[in-house]
Protein backbone atom coordinates (compact mmCIF):
# COMPACT_ATOMS: atom_id res chain seq x y z
CA UNK A 1 0.00 0.00 0.00
CA UNK A 2 1.43 3.19 -1.09
CA UNK A 3 2.10 6.40 1.49
CA UNK A 4 0.81 8.14 -1.30
CA UNK A 5 -2.49 6.79 -0.99
CA UNK A 6 -3.00 6.76 2.68
CA UNK A 7 -1.81 10.10 2.58
CA UNK A 8 -4.27 12.50 2.75
CA UNK A 9 -4.38 13.93 -0.51
CA UNK A 10 -7.12 15.26 -2.92
CA UNK A 11 -7.83 16.67 -6.23
CA UNK A 12 -10.66 19.24 -7.27
CA UNK A 13 -12.79 16.16 -7.96
CA UNK A 14 -14.33 18.91 -9.78
CA UNK A 15 -14.24 18.71 -13.27
CA UNK A 16 -16.54 21.56 -14.66
CA UNK A 17 -19.65 20.08 -15.66
CA UNK A 18 -23.00 20.53 -15.51
CA UNK A 19 -26.68 19.51 -14.36
CA UNK A 20 -26.02 16.55 -16.47
CA UNK A 21 -22.96 14.67 -18.09
CA UNK A 22 -19.73 16.37 -18.52
CA UNK A 23 -18.81 17.47 -22.07
CA UNK A 24 -16.36 15.18 -21.76
CA UNK A 25 -18.99 12.06 -22.15
CA UNK A 26 -18.87 9.62 -24.56
CA UNK A 27 -21.68 10.50 -27.30
CA UNK A 28 -20.52 8.24 -29.49
CA UNK A 29 -20.62 5.31 -27.05
CA UNK A 30 -23.81 6.45 -25.59
CA UNK A 31 -25.20 5.86 -29.18
CA UNK A 32 -23.89 2.54 -29.47
CA UNK A 33 -25.56 1.74 -26.38
CA UNK A 34 -28.56 3.15 -27.87
CA UNK A 35 -29.12 0.95 -30.06
CA UNK A 36 -28.30 -2.05 -28.54
CA UNK A 37 -30.55 -1.78 -25.57
CA UNK A 38 -32.89 1.35 -26.48
CA UNK A 39 -34.19 1.50 -29.69
CA UNK A 40 -36.04 -1.37 -30.11
CA UNK A 41 -38.86 0.30 -27.85
CA UNK A 42 -38.22 3.87 -28.66
CA UNK A 43 -36.89 4.04 -31.93
CA UNK A 44 -34.34 7.48 -33.81
CA UNK A 45 -35.13 9.73 -32.76
CA UNK A 46 -35.88 9.07 -29.11
CA UNK A 47 -39.66 9.47 -28.64
CA UNK A 48 -41.42 7.97 -25.55
CA UNK A 49 -39.27 8.51 -22.39
CA UNK A 50 -35.92 9.21 -23.13
CA UNK A 51 -36.54 12.31 -25.31
CA UNK A 52 -36.75 13.87 -21.97
CA UNK A 53 -34.02 11.96 -20.90
CA UNK A 54 -30.99 14.57 -22.63
CA UNK A 55 -28.65 15.63 -20.27
CA UNK A 56 -29.93 13.88 -17.82
CA UNK A 57 -29.14 10.45 -17.02
CA UNK A 58 -30.59 10.21 -13.13
CA UNK A 59 -33.99 10.06 -15.11
CA UNK A 60 -32.61 7.07 -17.10
CA UNK A 61 -31.47 5.30 -13.81
CA UNK A 62 -34.84 6.14 -12.03
CA UNK A 63 -36.68 4.74 -14.77
CA UNK A 64 -34.40 1.34 -15.11
CA UNK A 65 -34.48 0.90 -11.13
CA UNK A 66 -37.89 0.46 -10.89
CA UNK A 67 -39.43 3.38 -12.28
CA UNK A 68 -40.45 1.69 -15.58
CA UNK A 69 -40.49 -1.91 -14.93
CA UNK A 70 -39.96 -2.68 -18.64
CA UNK A 71 -36.58 -1.04 -18.40
CA UNK A 72 -35.23 -2.99 -15.19
CA UNK A 73 -33.15 -4.91 -18.11
CA UNK A 74 -30.67 -2.20 -18.47
CA UNK A 75 -30.32 -1.37 -15.22
CA UNK A 76 -26.73 -2.80 -14.91
CA UNK A 77 -25.60 -0.48 -17.54
CA UNK A 78 -22.88 1.80 -15.44
CA UNK A 79 -23.31 5.36 -14.21
CA UNK A 80 -20.97 6.76 -16.97
CA UNK A 81 -22.55 4.61 -19.96
CA UNK A 82 -26.02 6.08 -18.73
CA UNK A 83 -24.55 9.81 -19.42
CA UNK A 84 -23.00 8.60 -22.35
CA UNK A 85 -26.35 7.56 -23.71
CA UNK A 86 -28.11 10.86 -22.16
CA UNK A 87 -25.49 13.18 -23.55
CA UNK A 88 -25.45 11.62 -27.25
CA UNK A 89 -30.09 11.89 -27.25
CA UNK A 90 -29.36 15.70 -26.18
CA UNK A 91 -27.33 15.43 -29.54
CA UNK A 92 -29.61 13.70 -31.63
CA UNK A 93 -31.96 16.03 -30.57
CA UNK A 94 -30.28 19.28 -31.12
CA UNK A 95 -30.19 20.36 -27.40
CA UNK A 96 -27.14 22.09 -26.46
CA UNK A 97 -24.82 20.62 -23.45
CA UNK A 98 -25.44 22.04 -19.80
CA UNK A 99 -24.55 25.17 -18.84
CA UNK A 100 -20.63 24.69 -17.16
CA UNK A 101 -21.13 24.71 -13.60
CA UNK A 102 -17.67 24.24 -11.29
CA UNK A 103 -18.32 21.67 -8.28
CA UNK A 104 -15.35 20.59 -6.14
CA UNK A 105 -16.07 18.04 -3.89
CA UNK A 106 -13.19 15.75 -3.41
CA UNK A 107 -10.05 14.73 -1.40
CA UNK A 108 -7.22 17.74 -1.95
CA UNK A 109 -3.87 17.37 -0.87
CA UNK A 110 0.02 18.60 -1.65
CA UNK A 111 1.68 15.59 -3.15
CA UNK A 112 4.87 16.76 -1.77
CA UNK A 113 3.49 16.89 1.57
CA UNK A 114 1.90 13.16 2.11
CA UNK A 115 0.29 12.69 5.29
CA UNK A 116 -2.54 15.73 5.53
CA UNK A 117 -5.68 16.52 3.17
CA UNK A 118 -8.45 18.34 3.07
CA UNK A 119 -11.93 16.95 1.52
CA UNK A 120 -14.15 19.58 0.35
CA UNK A 121 -17.96 19.33 0.31
CA UNK A 122 -19.27 21.64 -2.25
CA UNK A 123 -23.68 22.44 -2.42
CA UNK A 124 -24.85 25.69 -4.08
CA UNK A 125 -22.28 28.43 -3.20
CA UNK A 126 -20.85 27.15 -0.22
CA UNK A 127 -17.64 24.47 0.73
CA UNK A 128 -17.47 22.75 3.64
CA UNK A 129 -13.86 22.07 4.31
CA UNK A 130 -12.71 19.42 6.36
CA UNK A 131 -8.95 19.75 7.27
CA UNK A 132 -6.85 16.48 8.13
CA UNK A 133 -3.90 17.01 9.98
CA UNK A 134 -1.04 17.26 13.41
CA UNK A 135 -0.83 19.35 16.00
CA UNK A 136 2.29 20.45 17.69
CA UNK A 137 3.08 17.06 19.22
CA UNK A 138 2.24 15.28 15.91
CA UNK A 139 -0.81 13.96 17.10
CA UNK A 140 -4.04 13.95 14.35
CA UNK A 141 -6.15 17.00 14.59
CA UNK A 142 -9.09 18.00 12.31
CA UNK A 143 -10.52 21.64 11.98
CA UNK A 144 -13.96 22.59 10.28
CA UNK A 145 -15.06 25.51 7.48
CA UNK A 146 -18.39 24.29 8.00
CA UNK A 147 -19.56 27.13 5.82
CA UNK A 148 -17.24 28.59 2.98
CA UNK A 149 -19.02 31.23 1.19
CA UNK A 150 -18.36 32.16 -2.01
CA UNK A 151 -16.73 35.64 -2.33
CA UNK A 152 -15.96 36.48 -5.84
CA UNK A 153 -14.69 33.79 -8.87
CA UNK A 154 -13.38 30.90 -7.72
CA UNK A 155 -12.80 31.72 -3.83
CA UNK A 156 -14.37 30.59 -0.68
CA UNK A 157 -14.08 32.08 2.69
CA UNK A 158 -15.41 31.34 6.14
CA UNK A 159 -14.50 30.81 9.63
CA UNK A 160 -12.28 27.53 10.90
CA UNK A 161 -13.37 25.81 14.28
CA UNK A 162 -12.14 23.08 16.71
CA UNK A 163 -14.22 20.80 18.39
CA UNK A 164 -14.93 18.13 21.00
CA UNK A 165 -17.83 15.45 21.55
CA UNK A 166 -18.52 12.56 22.82
CA UNK A 167 -16.63 9.89 22.36
CA UNK A 168 -15.94 7.81 18.81
CA UNK A 169 -17.98 4.79 20.62
CA UNK A 170 -20.63 6.68 22.73
CA UNK A 171 -24.19 5.08 22.70
CA UNK A 172 -26.22 7.94 22.71
CA UNK A 173 -23.93 9.91 20.91
CA UNK A 174 -24.93 13.53 22.18
CA UNK A 175 -25.00 16.28 19.38
CA UNK A 176 -22.47 18.61 19.62
CA UNK A 177 -23.37 22.56 20.31
CA UNK A 178 -21.95 26.03 21.33
CA UNK A 179 -19.91 25.21 23.97
CA UNK A 180 -18.54 22.33 22.16
CA UNK A 181 -16.99 24.70 19.27
CA UNK A 182 -13.64 26.89 19.47
CA UNK A 183 -13.19 29.64 16.72
CA UNK A 184 -9.63 29.13 16.19
CA UNK A 185 -9.13 31.34 12.93
CA UNK A 186 -10.37 31.98 8.81
CA UNK A 187 -9.79 29.04 6.20
CA UNK A 188 -9.59 30.38 2.22
CA UNK A 189 -9.37 28.34 -0.34
CA UNK A 190 -9.29 29.75 -4.48
CA UNK A 191 -9.92 27.23 -7.35
CA UNK A 192 -7.64 27.62 -10.43
CA UNK A 193 -9.68 25.38 -12.78
CA UNK A 194 -10.58 22.01 -12.42
CA UNK A 195 -6.82 19.99 -10.48
CA UNK A 196 -5.43 23.32 -9.06
CA UNK A 197 -6.28 25.59 -5.58
CA UNK A 198 -4.56 27.70 -3.43
CA UNK A 199 -5.63 27.05 0.75
CA UNK A 200 -4.73 29.75 3.43
CA UNK A 201 -5.83 29.31 6.58
CA UNK A 202 -4.76 30.52 10.25
CA UNK A 203 -4.69 28.46 13.21
CA UNK A 204 -4.74 30.07 16.61
CA UNK A 205 -2.99 33.22 14.94
CA UNK A 206 -0.17 30.88 12.41
CA UNK A 207 -0.65 31.09 8.91
CA UNK A 208 -0.62 28.40 6.64
CA UNK A 209 -0.31 28.99 2.87
CA UNK A 210 -0.61 25.52 1.12
CA UNK A 211 -1.11 24.38 -3.20
CA UNK A 212 -3.43 21.67 -3.61
CA UNK A 213 -4.61 19.52 -5.89
CA UNK A 214 -7.26 16.45 -6.51
CA UNK A 215 -5.74 12.79 -5.49
CA UNK A 216 -6.20 10.25 -8.14
CA UNK A 217 -5.57 6.99 -6.64
CA UNK A 218 -7.55 4.74 -9.02
CA UNK A 219 -7.93 5.23 -13.16
CA UNK A 220 -8.77 9.09 -12.48
CA UNK A 221 -11.17 11.12 -10.23
CA UNK A 222 -14.74 10.88 -9.77
CA UNK A 223 -16.11 13.44 -12.24
CA UNK A 224 -18.69 15.89 -10.17
CA UNK A 225 -21.41 17.64 -11.49
CA UNK A 226 -24.85 19.17 -9.93
CA UNK A 227 -28.05 17.96 -9.09
CA UNK A 228 -31.15 19.40 -7.53
CA UNK A 229 -32.85 15.78 -7.61
CA UNK A 230 -32.86 12.16 -5.87
CA UNK A 231 -29.73 10.79 -5.94
CA UNK A 232 -30.74 7.23 -4.10
CA UNK A 233 -30.46 5.86 -7.82
CA UNK A 234 -27.08 6.20 -7.99
CA UNK A 235 -23.54 4.31 -7.26
CA UNK A 236 -20.66 6.86 -6.91
CA UNK A 237 -20.81 7.25 -2.98
CA UNK A 238 -18.19 10.16 -3.28
CA UNK A 239 -19.62 12.86 -0.59
CA UNK A 240 -20.02 14.19 3.04
CA UNK A 241 -21.83 11.64 5.25
CA UNK A 242 -23.27 11.62 8.64
CA UNK A 243 -26.32 10.75 10.52
CA UNK A 244 -28.53 13.68 11.41
CA UNK A 245 -28.97 12.58 15.16
CA UNK A 246 -25.46 13.15 15.83
CA UNK A 247 -24.19 16.23 14.53
CA UNK A 248 -20.10 16.78 15.71
CA UNK A 249 -18.80 13.59 13.36
CA UNK A 250 -18.99 12.79 9.84
CA UNK A 251 -17.51 10.81 7.12
CA UNK A 252 -15.44 11.84 4.03
CA UNK A 253 -15.94 9.15 1.09
CA UNK A 254 -13.35 9.72 -2.10
CA UNK A 255 -14.47 7.25 -5.08
CA UNK A 256 -12.77 5.90 -7.49
CA UNK A 257 -12.65 2.61 -9.19
CA UNK A 258 -14.20 -0.09 -7.10
CA UNK A 259 -12.71 1.27 -3.90
CA UNK A 260 -13.78 4.22 -1.43
CA UNK A 261 -10.83 6.35 0.51
CA UNK A 262 -12.64 7.72 3.90
CA UNK A 263 -11.86 9.78 6.63
CA UNK A 264 -13.72 9.96 9.60
CA UNK A 265 -13.60 12.70 11.65
CA UNK A 266 -14.92 12.04 15.44
CA UNK A 267 -13.67 12.01 19.25
CA UNK A 268 -10.82 10.24 21.48
CA UNK A 269 -12.08 8.94 24.93
CA UNK A 270 -11.32 11.96 26.13
CA UNK A 271 -13.34 14.10 23.84
CA UNK A 272 -10.62 15.72 21.97
CA UNK A 273 -10.76 15.51 17.76
CA UNK A 274 -9.58 11.83 16.29
CA UNK A 275 -9.22 11.34 12.54
CA UNK A 276 -8.88 7.91 11.29
CA UNK A 277 -8.70 6.72 7.63
CA UNK A 278 -9.04 4.26 5.16
CA UNK A 279 -7.27 4.53 2.48
CA UNK A 280 -8.45 1.32 0.39
CA UNK A 281 -12.22 0.57 0.95
CA UNK A 282 -12.00 -2.27 -1.46
CA UNK A 283 -15.27 -3.62 -2.87
CA UNK A 284 -16.38 -7.01 -1.90
CA UNK A 285 -18.16 -10.00 -3.76
CA UNK A 286 -21.25 -8.76 -1.47
CA UNK A 287 -21.11 -5.19 -2.94
CA UNK A 288 -19.83 -3.80 0.48
CA UNK A 289 -16.20 -1.72 0.58
CA UNK A 290 -14.03 -2.92 3.52
CA UNK A 291 -10.27 -2.85 4.25
CA UNK A 292 -7.93 -1.30 7.07
CA UNK A 293 -8.23 1.70 9.15
CA UNK A 294 -5.46 3.28 10.15
CA UNK A 295 -4.31 6.16 12.90
CA UNK A 296 -1.38 8.12 11.69
CA UNK A 297 1.23 10.92 13.42
CA UNK A 298 2.81 13.66 11.52
CA UNK A 299 4.89 17.10 11.07
CA UNK A 300 2.73 19.73 12.78
CA UNK A 301 0.37 21.56 10.40
CA UNK A 302 2.81 24.29 10.07
CA UNK A 303 6.01 22.75 10.04
CA UNK A 304 8.32 23.74 6.54
CA UNK A 305 9.15 22.29 5.01
CA UNK A 306 6.65 19.41 5.74
CA UNK A 307 8.24 15.84 5.59
CA UNK A 308 5.95 13.32 4.04
CA UNK A 309 5.20 10.68 6.24
CA UNK A 310 6.41 7.22 6.52
CA UNK A 311 5.78 3.84 7.58
CA UNK A 312 7.04 4.89 10.99
CA UNK A 313 3.77 7.05 11.32
CA UNK A 314 1.13 4.91 10.67
CA UNK A 315 -0.82 2.48 12.62
CA UNK A 316 -3.39 -0.23 12.03
CA UNK A 317 -6.19 0.54 14.77
CA UNK A 318 -8.99 -1.90 13.22
CA UNK A 319 -10.86 -2.35 10.08
CA UNK A 320 -13.46 -0.54 8.63
CA UNK A 321 -17.04 -2.05 6.64
CA UNK A 322 -19.41 0.49 4.43
CA UNK A 323 -22.66 -0.92 3.03
CA UNK A 324 -24.96 0.79 1.46
CA UNK A 325 -29.00 0.45 0.81
CA UNK A 326 -29.10 2.79 -1.83
CA UNK A 327 -27.42 6.66 -3.10
CA UNK A 328 -28.52 8.42 -0.25
CA UNK A 329 -28.15 5.58 2.66
CA UNK A 330 -25.80 3.37 4.33
CA UNK A 331 -24.35 1.49 7.26
CA UNK A 332 -20.32 2.27 8.81
CA UNK A 333 -19.12 -0.50 10.99
CA UNK A 334 -15.57 0.42 12.03
CA UNK A 335 -13.87 -1.10 15.01
CA UNK A 336 -11.08 1.19 16.57
CA UNK A 337 -8.55 -0.60 19.58
CA UNK A 338 -11.08 -3.33 19.36
CA UNK A 339 -13.96 -1.30 20.18
CA UNK A 340 -17.07 -1.62 17.66
CA UNK A 341 -18.94 0.75 16.05
CA UNK A 342 -22.10 0.50 13.84
CA UNK A 343 -23.85 3.90 12.25
CA UNK A 344 -26.88 4.72 10.23
CA UNK A 345 -25.66 7.13 7.65
CA UNK A 346 -26.53 9.38 4.64
CA UNK A 347 -25.61 12.22 2.62
CA UNK A 348 -25.36 15.41 4.52
CA UNK A 349 -27.56 18.22 2.72
CA UNK A 350 -26.65 22.04 3.73
CA UNK A 351 -27.82 23.65 0.46
CA UNK A 352 -28.30 23.28 -3.32
CA UNK A 353 -27.73 21.72 -5.63
CA UNK A 354 -25.40 19.26 -4.08
CA UNK A 355 -22.86 17.16 -5.98
CA UNK A 356 -23.37 14.03 -8.01
CA UNK A 357 -19.90 12.42 -9.15
CA UNK A 358 -19.38 9.23 -11.31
Amino acid sequence: MSFRIIAFAGLAAASLLGHGPALAQNATNGQALYRAYCIACHSIPPAGGPDRAANDPARIRAAASGGVPEMRIVNFLSDNQLADIAAWIALDLGIGPPQLQANFTALWWNPDESGWGINFNHQGSIIFGTLFTYDAGGAPMWLVMPSGNLQSGSTYSGQLFRTTGPPFDASPFNPIGADNLSLVGTMTVTFAGADAATLVYSFNGLQVTKSIRRQVFGSRAADCSTISGDRSAFSNYQDLWWNAAESGWGLNLTHQDNTLFATLFTYDAAGRDLWLVLPSGARQADGSYSGDLYRTTGPAFNANPFTPIGAGNLTVVGNMRLRFADGNNGTLTYTYNGAPVNKSITRQLFASPVPLCN
